[in-house]
């Protein structure tokens, strides 16, 4: 193996080149070429053996999972509509001890008398869910690999090209740059656990589900040694950031007090704790809905079979793009084991087939 590396900086003809943008971001190249021999007719061989056997295996793991598909779809569908048949309607958000372990629907209006703090920016508010995300300005690299034939040898050129980019964790560099290990503050999420739906209590199962995302409303005035700026806290300046910077944004789900107080709509099973949690059966699946606004029992389930419907036809075009993948593999390397040759030589005509070493050579 020959390994060739260039270095050399400012330098038009060497492999490390550096150019300023527009946007006053740098963006930096690093070339490696490496040098090894072509593969022999025995190699070829052995690869389409060995393709052709992975693609066997791929054909049976997509069947398997195609059959498995099909169950969980049917299981998913019965065990909806054995929900939709039972579950009792509640016109208001309260407790009901006759209810208890029974499938019930209700809706109502998010309320907790709790706040979400962030202890270390004092930000929050009335929210069901707080997260904060801290990005940091760092040095991304990204490779690009080519390949030539060069008599019997092949060139490897990699190239990796860097780009300074706002990356929420820490980017590994292969060459020429390196990045701050050390962050001042974290991402972190809060999430109030006492939310309740008029009297009944919800399980985290629902929490996890609220969405969407939105941002805080911050201050005019940042906490001390930040700079404000599109909706982000900025540790330094937003025009010209340095690597290492960072910036923190604040976002929520769901308020709590309010006119604008989050309504929701949830399918679950009461709990003698005055609660909502989700059904389990033996076999593994449960119902646990949740949909934004007031929603009919019929409209909720409705929605849940239909989204059913579109995980069961995910995964089939999934399984039959492996399976079409693995045929195309298993021809080409059954092709190229009937022959002995490399595949450039496999759509040759017999007469051009005359000799296998001079197809070899070309």
């Amino acid at each position: 193996l020959i390994f060739v590396k260039h270095l050399a900086h400012d330098s038009a003809m060497s492999a490390y080149t550096r150019r300023r943008g527009a946007d006053n971001t740098y963006n930096d190249t690093y070339t490696e070429t490496k040098y090894r021999r072509a593969q022999g007719i025995g190699s070829k061989i052995c690869n389409s053996i060995a393709g052709t056997l992975f693609g066997v295996v791929l054909i049976f793991g997509a069947c398997y999972l195609l059959h498995w598909n099909e169950g969980r779809a049917v299981e998913t569908a019965r065990l909806l509509d054995h929900g939709e048949k039972h579950t009792i309607s509640l016109t208001k958000p309260s407790f009901n001890p006759e209810l208890n372990h029974e499938l019930i629907h209700v809706s109502g209006q998010l309320n907790s008398n709790k706040e979400l703090q962030d202890p270390e920016f004092n930000i929050g508010g009335p929210y069901a869910r707080l997260r904060r995300q801290v990005e940091m300005y760092q040095w991304v690299e990204h490779q690009h690999k080519t390949e030539t034939r060069q008599g019997n040898e092949i060139r490897e050129d990699v190239t990796y090209s860097y780009t300074q980019e706002w990356r929420g964790s820490r980017m590994e560099c292969k060459h020429s740059h390196s990045n701050p290990t050390h962050w001042d503050y974290s991402s972190k999420t809060w999430t109030d656990v006492s939310l309740r739906l008029g009297e009944l209590s919800l399980s985290s199962v629902y929490l996890e589900k609220l969405t969407p995302w939105q941002p805080v409303s911050l201050s005019s005035k940042p906490p001390t040694g930040f700079t404000q700026s599109g909706g982000y806290l900025y540790q330094r300046s937003p025009r010209q950031p340095t690597i290492g910077d960072l910036r923190i944004r604040f976002e929520y789900v769901g308020k709590t007090r309010g006119s604008d107080a989050t309504v929701l709509s949830v399918v679950g099973v009461q709990t003698p704790q005055r609660g909502v949690e989700e059904y389990k059966t033996n076999r593994g699946y449960s119902i646990a809905l949740l949909m934004h606004g007031q929603h009919s029992k019929q409209d909720m389930f409705k929605a849940a079979h239909a989204e059913n419907n579109a995980t069961t036809w995910v995964a089939k075009l999934q399984c039959q793009g492996s399976a079409t993948v693995s045929t195309h593999g298993m021809t080409n390397g059954y092709k190229q084991l009937c022959i002995g040759l490399p595949s450039s030589c496999s759509s040759l005509s017999p007469r051009d087939l005359r000799s296998k070493h001079q197809c070899h050579r070309e």
